[in-house]
């Protein structure tokens, strides 16, 4: 697959904001871009914290492939300890 191809698929897969729980063990995903609900997903990823977006199963029931990325939410403050466990300096 050209390189081309693959940058158009990723702009076609949709893109939810996170927050990370107060354990720092899970994102949390709040009105889901594709179903409108509340999923969470294990937080333990470095790519998220430094900025950049993670690829995830989707957890809609409405059963369309694909998926969806994660993306830190600008406005969240993960607590410290997050910081730490992924391996990044805030």
């Amino acid at each position: 697959m050209s390189a081309e191809i693959g940058a158009d698929r990723d702009r076609q897969i949709p893109v939810n904001t996170v927050r990370v729980s107060d354990s720092g063990k899970q994102f949390i995903v709040e009105n889901c871009v594709r179903c409108g609900d509340t999923h969470y997903h294990g937080a333990m990823d470095r790519t998220v914290a430094e900025g950049g977006r993670s690829h995830r199963a989707s957890h809609c029931g409405d059963g369309l492939d694909g998926g969806y990325y994660l993306e830190l939410d600008h406005a969240a403050e993960p607590p410290a300890h997050w910081w730490r466990r992924v391996g990044v300096s805030q």
